[in-house]
C-alpha cells in the first residue's frame, strides 16, 4: 500500500500538468448549455434523437426534453406516393391476422422514410378486406371488454403489475390493488424485476400484513414466477392441514358477476 503523501503528490502533479496544458489540448467536460446547443443543432440538421443521445452521452429522454424546451418539432415525413398500393402489399404479405399495430410496425420497418397515419391505414384495411377487419374487431372486443367481475369481499382478488416507464434509470414501480374496494395495497419502487426481488421486497410485505388473497391477477411475465410458486405452495400446505382447496385458474370470460351471484 502506498503512503498517503505519495498519493497526494501524484494528484498534485496531475493537476499541475492539466493546468499547464494549453486550452486546445485540455479535455473539457461539456456543461449543460453546450450540450443543449449541440442537441438543438444536430436535431435541426435532421439527426435522430437516438443518434444524438449516443453522440452526446445522454439518454434519449434527455434529448427529447431539450428539444421540447427549445420549441422544436420533428420534421413531418411525407406520404408515400403509392400509399394504397404499399398498404395492400403489406396486407397480402402478412395475411389477415395482422391488425393495425402489427401492420404499422411492418410499414415502419420496411418503409421508414414515409409517414403512415392511422386513419388512412385503417380505412385501407377496412376497404381491402372488410371481413377480416370486422372479425379482428369483434374478437378484440370480446377479449378486452369484460362484462362481468366477481370480488365479494376485501382481498378476494389482488391485481399486481410492474410499471417500467423509467427502467432506463433502473427503477421499476410495483403496484397492488384490491379488486373489491379498489384500494392500493402496495406501491414499491424496485431496482430490478428479478423474481426474488419482486417477491421479497413487494409481495412478501403484503402477505405478512394481509395474508394470501384468493386470487392473484397479473400478466404472464417471468418476474411473477416465484410469487406464483409461493402462493401455490402455501395453498397446498393449507390443504394438507385441513384447509380448503386452492382456487383453479378461471378465465375472465367464465367469471360470474357479483350482482348475478347475489340475486341467485
Amino acid at each position: 500500500m502506498r503512503p498517503p503523501y505519495r498519493r497526494l503528490s501524484l494528484l498534485a502533479t496531475a493537476l499541475l500538468v492539466a493546468t499547464a496544458l494549453p486550452s486546445s489540448t485540455a479535455v473539457r467536460w461539456p456543461d449543460a448549455g453546450d450540450r443543449a446547443s449541440a442537441v438543438v443543432t444536430l436535431f435541426a440538421a435532421g439527426v435522430t434523437t437516438a443518434a444524438i443521445a449516443a453522440a452526446e452521452g445522454c439518454t434519449v429522454r434527455r434529448v427529447q426534453q431539450i428539444v421540447a424546451e427549445a420549441g422544436m418539432q420533428p420534421p413531418a415525413l411525407p406520404l408515400h406516393p403509392h400509399f394504397e398500393a404499399v398498404v395492400q402489399y403489406e396486407m397480402l404479405r402478412h395475411g389477415p391476422n395482422y391488425g393495425f399495430n402489427m401492420l404499422l410496425g411492418a410499414l415502419l420497418s420496411h418503409w421508414p422514410s414515409w409517414r403512415w397515419p392511422r386513419e388512412r391505414v385503417v380505412a385501407e384495411m377496412r376497404r381491402v378486406d372488410p371481413v377480416a377487419y370486422e372479425a379482428r374487431r369483434q374478437w378484440a372486443t370480446r377479449r378486452i371488454q369484460r362484462g362481468v367481475y366477481f370480488a365479494p369481499h376485501f382481498f378476494y382478488s389482488l391485481h399486481i403489475d410492474l410499471a417500467c416507464k423509467i427502467q432506463e434509470y433502473h427503477v421499476y414501480c410495483a403496484a397492488a390493488q384490491d379488486g373489491c374496494t379498489r384500494a392500493i395495497i402496495g406501491l414499491t419502487a424496485l431496482s430490478d424485476k428479478m423474481p426474488i426481488t419482486v417477491y421479497e421486497h413487494f409481495f412478501e410485505p403484503i402477505a405478512r400484513v394481509h395474508g394470501l388473497p384468493d386470487q392473484v391477477v397479473t400478466d404472464k411475465g417471468n418476474e411473477w414466477r416465484l410469487l406464483a410458486f409461493a402462493c401455490f405452495l402455501a395453498a397446498r400446505l393449507a390443504q394438507r392441514l385441513g384447509g380448503r382447496l386452492p382456487h383453479r385458474f378461471t378465465s375472465s370470460q367464465h367469471n360470474v358477476s357479483a350482482a348475478a351471484s347475489l340475486s341467485t
